[in-house]
């Protein structure tokens, strides 16, 4: 027969990064959302401490949105659909209508919205559809996120092309306006 798995190797010198990552868990899971970027070169545990988290028993549930930038992107903003695919994958917890946030997921990627930046040479009806596609991004994530503490991972983002980091920068905005209201 086959052997037993072999058993993972302890995780030795981030227990501080994986700490404050879980903190950040933490707080997302109450409703706080968090982004985290965990940065180093390639080989020194950056995923790792992602599945450190997740493996953790005493971590929050979270459900896992993976996605990866690659270095010719096969469409804009693929690590997030990719992401997205995966999340939804795995249910909305029974909490929204079956299948709406998936629904409304896709009408946003094959909307024709994605990646039409201004084909009428006019640039404000490309930037006027993209904030309605980073709004609806957002919704549907809250959605998400409400129904079972969400977690998008999004690696490479080295290899990130315009709008991916534009869609990343546009989230990051929303949680530190978010951030900024809890504290008044």
């Amino acid at each position: 027969g086959l052997s037993a798995p072999l058993a993972r190797a302890p995780l030795v010198g981030r227990i501080r990064e994986l700490r404050a990552l879980a903190r950040a868990a933490e707080a997302a899971a109450k409703g706080k959302p968090r982004l985290v970027v965990i940065a180093g070169a390639a080989g020194t545990g950056k995923t790792r401490l992602v599945e450190e988290l997740l493996h953790d028993p005493s971590s929050v549930d979270f459900a896992l949105g993976r996605g990866a930038c690659q270095p010719d992107e096969p469409e804009p903003y693929h690590p997030f659909a990719e992401a997205f695919r995966s999340r939804l994958g795995q249910g909305d917890g029974g909490v929204a209508s079956p299948g709406r946030a998936e629904v409304e997921f896709n009408q946003i990627l094959y909307a024709g919205r994605i990646g039409t930046r201004a084909q009428t040479g006019d640039a404000s009806h490309g930037r006027h559809d993209e904030a309605e596609l980073f709004t609806a991004v957002w919704r549907v994530l809250e959605r998400l996120a409400r129904a079972r503490p969400t977690l998008l991972v999004i690696e490479d983002l080295h290899h990130a092309e315009a709008s991916t980091l534009e869609l990343l920068t546009s989230l990051a905005i929303g949680l530190l306006v978010g951030l900024e209201r809890e504290r008044h």
